[in-house]
């Protein structure tokens, strides 16, 4: 529907293009999609009268979305106000962000936005036409009332575009979570109750990778396994030949923080954070950037391990929806680690007691 949208837009308006922002409230972004943006279609009439066609934008090779700050740009500027801007000369008007027009050699003159609102008042996105036909000097109200019934219509699409994806996750994770209770009645051994949690996680987040690591208190170390980490990329660097585990000390790295602290850790640029600690990284060439580390406690709320979750997928950082999923997964996770310890615990109480009879005997 949006892609329908914006791509009669440039006809009817008579502009070069088109493109359709979305507001991420949670990071105070502008988001542009491949599918949301779109230039006049070249003809036989549009090139014997000179028209052209805006570039394309500069998506980068592996991503199908651009971001940007709430604070920049035209458009910045309207989802931040509500208003309606009516350009004459975009390079004479200081809301103008010359750097696209740089980086193509394309010239912006004239531009009309207009704010996408909901049925409660809140700005979710922003319609915006460009370079209106040089004929004319500006867009007129004319332009502005009909980007106006297309910016309500874009509106009504988004909002039911996101109703359905929120009751369409609400299910996923209904199901993910049904079925860790019920792998947890079925299953003692920790590694593949622990598998089953990280690959649910990891997927449902949308996020490179998902790894618990158990806390040895004896030891002050922090351990995973291979069965304790999912997704993709490097896996963890374990010598299998001398150890089938990956241990370090728990006031190491990300996970280590929020091990001894119990607080969640929420990161958006790992290098740009102290604690973080590199080293995994360079042993596999992997790149962390972004992290949602957060503690798995027992019901004496002790920190008997951590849930961490690196790289997002679909956006910069994770959010708060993410670290209420994840606690979720984290209760079932400490659920899985006392059931396994304390499995544990009877079967050395069950070789112990059968030896003493041995001996007795």
């Amino acid at each position: 529907m949006i892609s329908l949208i914006v791509s009669h837009v440039p006809e009817l308006l008579d502009c070069d293009r088109t493109t359709l922002f979305l507001v991420d409230k949670d990071t105070k972004e502008l988001i542009v999609n491949r599918c949301s943006s779109s230039g006049r279609k070249r003809t036989l009439v549009s090139w014997i009268f000179g028209h052209s066609s805006a570039p394309e934008l500069p998506f980068a090779p592996d991503s199908d979305e651009i971001r940007f700050p709430t604070s920049r740009g035209v458009a910045g500027y309207v989802a931040t106000t509500g208003s309606v801007v009516n350009i004459r000369d975009a390079h004479q008007d200081k809301r103008f962000n010359p750097e696209i027009d740089k980086s193509t050699g394309y010239r912006t003159t004239t531009i009309l936005a207009m704010p996408m609102i909901d049925e409660i008042g809140e700005t979710i996105g922003v319609l915006q036409a460009i370079n209106k036909n040089p004929a004319y000097p500006t867009f007129d109200k004319m332009d502005e009332t009909m980007l106006a019934t297309f910016s309500a219509q874009a509106a009504v699409a988004v909002k039911n575009s996101r109703l359905f994806e929120q009751t369409d996750a609400a299910l996923r994770r209904s199901d993910a979570l049904l079925e860790v209770t019920n792998a947890l009645s079925k299953e003692l051994k920790l590694g593949p109750l622990i598998k089953i949690i990280v690959d649910k996680v990891q997927k449902l987040l949308h996020a490179e990778r998902c790894t618990v690591f158990i806390v040895d208190e004896g030891k002050n170390e922090l351990y995973t396994t291979d069965k304790m980490t999912c997704g993709m990329g490097a896996a963890l660097p374990i010598d299998h030949e001398r150890a089938e585990m990956f241990r370090f000390p728990m006031n190491r790295g990300i996970a280590g923080y929020v091990a001894t602290t119990g607080k969640v850790a929420n990161i958006p640029d790992a290098y740009n954070d102290s604690r973080f600690n590199p080293d995994t990284d360079k042993e596999t060439g992997f790149r962390t950037r972004s992290i949602l580390c957060m503690p798995i406690r027992n019901h004496l709320n002790e920190t008997i391990g951590v849930t961490q979750v690196i790289n997002k997928v679909t956006r910069r950082a994770f959010y708060e929806e993410d670290e209420k999923l994840l606690a979720a997964f984290n209760a079932q996770s400490a659920v899985a680690i006392e059931n396994s310890r304390l499995f544990t615990v009877i079967i050395c109480y069950f070789y112990y007691y059968f030896h003493y009879l041995l001996f007795v005997i």
